[in-house]
């Protein structure tokens, strides 16, 4: 086995991650530098190291790589800086909003400004390149950044875009719910709470169980509100009839 982290990495040990994790923002300067190696398993394992080491140094290496050639670089760099959020990147990651050719860079830069939401005061440069963009992936994600960031018509627009949704794309959007986390969510869901759409399969665990748009929403709902229903709400359940009948009465006359 390699010895020191840089070795680890050189030699395309998916250990490495584990190994940057301990040594926290020590590990950055020892292998930030492997970014422009011309091996992408070598800069995908340094990407995955930048993320668990965190800190200044590793979230700007990150940056660099949402321009690397290879698509599993950007998007684990994306993931890492989901994971990293800084609200004194913001404007490098507008620069590379505006120099970036892949739509899924463009989707999730929005999405990772918006986890600072507490801090970001001016959401200008998001809304003027909203106006402007066309790509539907990147829109996707300009609209759910900005409506975690409150923006009124990215809220409408996004529970527009949800009560659409069918299939695969009802599960991206519930998903994002997940990631808003807001509770105006609360009457966005209520439509959904009734769809009976099979999305995500849980097992095996002793009871394998396919969970449906309404059980989700359901799941959602309760977080969100931190009501106590007359059952109990625990999150790989496909709930009675009536029990989403009581949770969809809560949630479409639900005021903040």
């Amino acid at each position: 086995m390699a010895g020191t982290l840089r070795e680890t990495v050189l030699a395309g040990n998916w250990e490495a991650p584990m190994t940057a994790q301990r040594l926290g923002e020590r590990a950055t300067d020892e292998i930030i530098d492997l970014l422009t190696h011309e091996d992408r398993q070598v800069r995908l394992i340094t990407v995955a190291c930048l993320e668990e080491a965190g800190g200044e140094k590793a979230r700007s290496g990150m940056i660099d790589a949402l321009s690397d050639e290879d698509d599993q670089v950007r998007m684990t760099a994306a993931r890492g800086l989901h994971n990293n959020p800084d609200p004194d990147v913001y404007a490098r990651l507008m620069t590379v909003y505006d120099d970036s050719a892949d739509a899924q860079v463009k989707h999730h830069i929005p999405m990772i400004i918006a986890r600072n939401d507490g801090k970001i005061t001016d959401a200008t440069p998001l809304t003027a390149r909203w106006e402007e963009e066309e790509d539907d992936d990147a829109l996707e994600g300009m609209v759910v950044g900005l409506a975690r960031l409150g923006n009124e018509d990215a809220k409408s627009q996004f529970t527009e875009r949800l009560h659409s949704a069918a299939g695969t794309d009802l599960d991206r959007y519930l998903t994002h719910c997940e990631y808003i986390e807001q509770k105006w969510l609360i009457n966005a869901l209520a439509p959904v709470v009734f769809n009976k759409t099979k999305l995500r399969y849980i097992g095996p665990h002793g009871r394998d169980i396919d969970l449906r748009a309404c059980d989700i929403s359901l799941n959602l709902i309760a977080k969100l509100s931190g009501k106590r229903f007359s059952f109990e709400v625990n999150g790989r359940t496909n709930y009675l009839p009536e029990q989403l009948e009581e949770v969809k009465t809560y949630a479409a006359t639900y005021e903040e």
